[in-house]
């Protein structure tokens, strides 16, 4: 617990409350696998991300039927961990449907396998501080402006640079939850920025342009899309619902803190749109 923010987790390691090992008869149970939006990085408590505004909403809509939304949100994860995370630890749960919300942190790959990109920036040491206070993690982040350079070099186009296992493992999470009988239900990633934002738009997109190197603005609202196009279409194709949250979503500051994490705004915004 740090500057009123409130992190807390169940015997599963999800930040929820405890749930039983089985669903009780007729309950109504959704898991939301993801990462550190889907775990409300800068929720103030539990109560406030959006899977448990989710639940609010659903148990007032349905009055008398136990409903459980758990947040099996996990920052940093990729979609590789989030399959391994489903196959192990959602699956057994056997909850009604899972919501898949992946999350920017396989866009890193599009930098990754740029062959002969270094880095245009040159960044100051970040502050040495305990690991276990997450302060240093945390000045970095925030501190990005002061360390970005203000020439990107080495842009690249990300249009061919998708990696081919971002598809594959949306395929295989809906294989893998179809096969034990859980319904698939994909969501569009929602972001803080268009590229008509200007100034604004940039100012929430910095701390995803340092972590993306090789993109400049223009260049991480196409992979943006890019990777949302990869979402819809394995919808489409496995005919699962598909929640086009980075379409319906409005961006700016009111509702996002930066490029990807919600404000107490953008946290109820995401909860009612996807009800």
């Amino acid at each position: 617990q740090k500057e009123g923010r409130e992190f807390s987790t169940n015997s599963l390691g999800f930040r929820s409350a405890e749930i039983t090992p089985e669903p009780a008869p007729g309950e109504f149970r959704l898991v939301v696998v993801g990462a550190s939006t889907v775990a409300g990085a800068y929720a103030k408590t539990n109560d406030t991300t959006f899977p448990a505004l989710l639940e609010r909403r659903l148990r007032q809509a349905m009055p008398g039927r136990t409903v459980n939304v758990i947040n099996a949100g996990v920052e940093g994860y990729t979609l590789r961990e989030i399959e391994i995370l489903v196959e192990r630890g959602v699956i057994p749960l056997l909850p009604t449907a899972v919501l898949v919300y992946a999350g920017f942190n396989d866009m890193a790959y599009i930098c990754r396998n740029s062959a002969g990109v270094s880095s245009p920036l040159q960044p100051l040491p970040a502050p040495s501080l305990p690991s276990w206070t997450l302060s240093g993690t945390m000045i970095s982040k925030n501190t990005v402006t002061l360390r970005d350079s203000p020439a990107r070099a080495g842009i690249v186009d990300p249009t061919d640079r998708i990696p081919d296992s971002y598809r594959q493992g949306l395929d295989s999470i809906v294989t893998k939850l179809e096969g034990a009988g859980i319904a698939p239900v994909l969501l569009t990633v929602a972001r803080g920025f268009r590229p008509e934002d200007g100034a604004a738009g940039h100012k929430l997109a910095t701390s995803a342009l340092y972590y993306n190197h090789c993109l400049d603005y223009d260049g991480l609202n196409k992979a943006g899309n890019l990777f949302n196009g990869v979402i819809a279409d394995v919808a489409r194709s496995r005919k699962v619902p598909l929640v086009d949250l980075g379409q319906a979503m409005p961006g700016g500051p009111k509702y996002f803190v930066d490029a990807a994490h919600f404000t107490a705004a953008g946290e109820e915004a995401a909860s009612g749109l996807i009800y």
